[in-house]
């Protein structure tokens, strides 16, 4: 997850949270009201995360799914709004009114773990709730 925004006790609509991505040159996420900055990625991790989405595309290329790459937004729930590595959807692309760009139904999320990040991973897999089952 990104850093939060100075202020973390102030709280926006999610429709807020959705203009602001659309004039936004940043990634935000969203959790519960509060905004997060989405840092930029090593070299490293960014070649892995491309190397995932390209394997996942050409195993996937004959099936009814498709692949994503970290400039989708996944909508966890209503109310949070994350970007991962990759993901996948199989079958129909399934949103929520109040932000139509955010797929709320993946089949797979991807998320490149870098060293610093394993030793907190049982909260970054959390973060996914309620796909936890797809860990």
């Amino acid at each position: 997850m990104g850093t939060a925004i100075k202020d973390r006790k102030a709280y926006i609509s999610v429709e807020k949270y959705v203009s602001l991505l659309r004039e936004s040159q940043t990634k935000w996420e969203y959790v519960d009201g509060r905004l997060y900055a989405f840092k930029p990625c090593s070299p490293k991790h960014s070649l892995i995360a491309a190397n995932i989405t390209g394997t996942l595309g050409n195993a996937l290329k004959n099936a009814t799914c498709r692949v994503f790459n970290a400039n989708l937004v996944i909508a966890v729930s209503e109310t949070r709004y994350l970007f991962a590595d990759a993901s996948v959807v199989c079958g129909p692309v399934e949103t929520f009114e109040v932000h139509k760009n955010a797929v709320k139904n993946p089949t797979l999320i991807v998320e490149v773990i870098r060293g610093t990040t394993k030793t907190k991973s049982f909260s970054f897999i959390n973060r996914y709730q309620p796909f936890v089952s797809m860990f």
